[in-house]
């Protein structure tokens, strides 16, 4: 019974490195996973053509977004597309963006305006970022941001890169810039 025992484990041993193997060559894909099939929404509210210089060099896109109620406020949900670019600046130390929630016509006092900073990636993913746009050309990056209190009026929401210069958004390639109205 014992010799038995003995011949099971190196098995068991074995079978235990293949498995452990096999997750680590697909951890990467559970980090940031690659979606079966991209549906693009159709984006509306955007404006004007992007400056020449800003197409040519815009390390990321919106592909998607979507804005919801959050109990009295708005919540920006946003699927991001990047290229090498985007990696090479996350792998130099973080790539941000800005978002705007601007009021544009209040009556009465209104709440006031803020800006939010979204992370895209950490550093340490680049490496895994990476293998994905080597394999599918970008890689998609899922974030959010939220204004919690909203007073009636029409609001304004804009992407930039921190230094100002616009986010584009697909497929139009043009600033990202949503209007909405509060009741």
């Amino acid at each position: 019974m014992m010799r038995r025992a003995r011949r099971a484990v190196p098995a068991l041993c074995l079978l235990l490195l293949c498995m452990i193997a096999a997750v680590a060559a697909y951890a990467a894909d559970w980090v940031d996973p690659v979606p079966v099939s991209r549906h693009k929404a159709k984006l509306s509210g955007t404006s004007g053509p992007p400056p020449a210089s800003t197409a040519a060099a815009s390390p990321l896109e919106v592909a998607q977004w979507s804005l919801s109620d959050n109990g009295g406020g708005r919540r920006l949900a946003l699927t991001l597309d990047g290229g090498a670019a985007a990696v090479e600046r996350l792998g130099g130390g973080g790539l941000t963006i800005q978002v705007h929630w601007v009021h544009e016509a209040a009556s009465g006092p209104a709440a006031p305006n803020l800006v939010t900073e979204i992370a895209v990636g950490r550093p340490e993913l680049a490496a895994t970022l990476a293998g994905q746009v080597r394999r599918n050309g970008f890689f998609e990056w899922h974030s959010w941001a939220e204004k919690r209190s909203l007073s009636p009026g029409v609001w304004s929401v804009s992407l930039t890169w921190p230094d100002g210069q616009p986010v584009l958004c697909k497929p139009e390639q043009t600033p990202c810039r949503f209007s909405f109205t509060v009741g």
